[in-house]
């Protein structure tokens, strides 16, 4: 979202009053699940040259740190929906992710990373 409408939304929730608790709004067009986002991303990732391969391996409940903490994280519009009319019009993620791969190599590039520093 552009800064410019951030600064619009905000002002916008404040003169709805829409402070404290109830301030939070979330934007979504579906849904995911971020083990997939993650290879997806390497997937990329090694198309662009930026990573050799792709690994991806499940960890077991109780094997991870911060294991509980938004494993089963599910974020709806529905508030955005209501109060503010919001509607998803833009690109999904798998138009997005491209994008971004390529942005963040060339911005890693750019300030100088070595590709044997990047992870993966």
């Amino acid at each position: 979202m552009p800064r410019g409408w951030v600064v619009v939304v905000v002002l916008l929730l404040i003169t709805l009053k829409c402070s404290g608790g109830r301030a939070y709004y979330f934007c979504e067009s579906g849904t995911h699940v971020w083990g997939k986002v993650a290879v997806e991303i390497a997937g990329e990732a090694v198309r662009r040259g930026f990573l050799k391969e792709v690994v991806s391996k499940h960890v077991e409940d109780g094997h991870a740190a911060g294991d509980t903490w938004g494993r089963n994280s599910k974020g709806v519009a529905s508030r955005a929906r209501k109060y503010l009319g919001w509607k998803p019009t833009g690109h999904g993620l798998d138009e997005e992710i491209p994008k971004i791969v390529e942005f963040e190599g060339r911005r890693m590039a750019v300030e100088g990373v070595p590709s044997d520093e990047i992870p993966g």
